[in-house]
């Protein structure tokens, strides 16, 4: 189940120390208060609040004598994914004039309404972090709000630079406690010595009750080789074990339904917009099906109603099983979350948009998109993009999505309509 952006998902005695620093540093400060045994793994941070002048550091620079600076608001501990700023800048550069720059970027119109759409309390006051620049490895884990014991872990690599075509390198697993183990869903495998010590940092934070009980939460983490510290925390979806157990290909999916599913008009789009560039979304409730994962959304997307987010890995979409942050952002706002089978079963979700289940079919469009690509001059991907958002919007099929927490079948319907 969904979080809702409007109830804080902390407890009680963490509130006085998100409303001051904002939910990405008020919620380390308060790990860093409250349990000893976390210290080491929270980096040292200056914060300065939001009525606050910039005077100077108080902290030392870190790797490359440089700081990690990154703005804060209350509700980004359970919203505003990737909507405020983060910046690394040198020890010597005007941090002053970031922290204006930062608080300028807070207050403007569309973050305004995008931050009010989330939470109609969102003021746009920031505070601010600063703290020492560690260059390694950056990553998240999230315990399975549907698999107890399971965590769904990834890792970018350090050295990754977007590519619209292939994606950011990620490597992802889920990783068992009672198997000691850790399975890979994309990329290069995780070894299981490397996942258990994230696992057991995040059980550490679990046990602090930072997070409200009966959530599954987020915690982003940057591991140096020798040492791994907590970025952030902040909250996911709710937890619930289903009744049944369904038989269905294994695929990474968060959210349980009904037994018999739900059946629910499909809305496809390369980025939240569809045809004429207007920002998809329904009164009723819907599946988004997102066919492209080149970059975070504009903030004009803004949906309601979304039970059920379908992130299509075909139509080049690159390496994406994952919850990095242009997933992340939705996932939490839908019931359920499935991702396409990226190997053996490629287009699967490609049935909705053709309203069939004749692969080859789809197999000969890819192969026409190849041909126009080679006498067009036009790559692949700009061509597959192009098609995807002409057809963006409503499909002319419907789907039924049953979802036990562990797979998940998604299956097209004739519409009625």
């Amino acid at each position: 189940m969904r979080i809702y952006h409007t109830e804080p998902a902390y407890i009680h005695e963490a509130a006085p120390f998100i409303l001051e620093n904002g939910g990405k540093m008020g919620g380390l400060e308060f790990l860093r208060a409250k349990n000893a045994s976390l210290r080491k793994a929270i980096l040292p941070a200056q914060v300065l609040k939001a009525d606050e002048e910039w005077h100077g550091a108080t902290v030392e620079p870190g790797e490359g004598d440089k700081y990690i600076v990154r703005a804060s608001h209350p509700h980004d501990f359970q919203g505003l994914v990737d909507v405020i700023s983060t910046e690394v800048v040198e020890k010597g550069a005007d941090i002053g004039k970031v922290v204006d720059s930062m608080r300028d970027w807070a207050k403007r119109d569309f973050v305004m309404a995008y931050g009010r759409y989330e939470n109609p309390q969102y003021d746009g006051n920031i505070a601010i972090g600063v703290q020492p620049y560690v260059s390694c490895w950056a990553g998240s884990v999230v315990e399975h709000p549907n698999r107890p014991g399971e965590y769904v872990i990834s890792y970018v690599n350090k050295n990754a630079r977007w590519n619209s075509v292939s994606g950011l390198k990620i490597d992802t697993g889920i990783y068992s406690e009672a198997e000691d183990c850790c399975e890979g869903l994309g990329g290069d495998r995780i070894e299981s010595k490397k996942a258990k010590k994230v696992v057991q940092l995040y059980k550490l934070v679990e046990r602090s009750n930072l997070v409200q009980n009966g959530l599954s939460f987020q915690m982003e983490f940057l591991d140096s080789g020798g040492s791994v510290f907590i970025a952030q925390v902040r909250a996911f979806h709710q937890k619930k074990i289903a009744n049944f157990t369904l038989e269905g290909r294994e695929r990474l999916v968060f959210g349980v339904t009904d037994p018999e599913g739900v059946e629910l008009p499909v809305l496809q789009s390369p980025d939240g917009f569809d045809s004429d560039r207007k920002p998809l979304s329904s009164g009723e409730r819907w599946a988004f099906l997102k066919t492209q994962h080149d970059g975070p959304l504009r903030f004009e997307f803004q949906p309601q109603n979304m039970e059920v987010f379908l992130i299509s890995q075909s139509w080049r979409s690159g390496n994406t099983t994952s919850l990095e942050h242009y997933h992340f952002r939705y996932a939490q706002k839908a019931n359920v979350t499935v991702f396409e089978d990226q190997l053996r079963f490629r287009h699967d979700f490609s049935r909705l948009i053709y309203g069939t289940a004749d692969f080859e079919f789809m197999k000969l469009e890819m192969r026409n998109l190849e041909m126009a690509a080679q006498f067009s001059g036009q790559s692949q991907f700009e061509l597959e993009k192009h098609m995807l958002q002409r057809n963006a919007g409503l499909l002319s099929t419907r789907v039924r999505v049953i979802s036990d927490g562990r797979t998940a079948t998604v299956e097209p319907l004739v519409a009625d309509y």
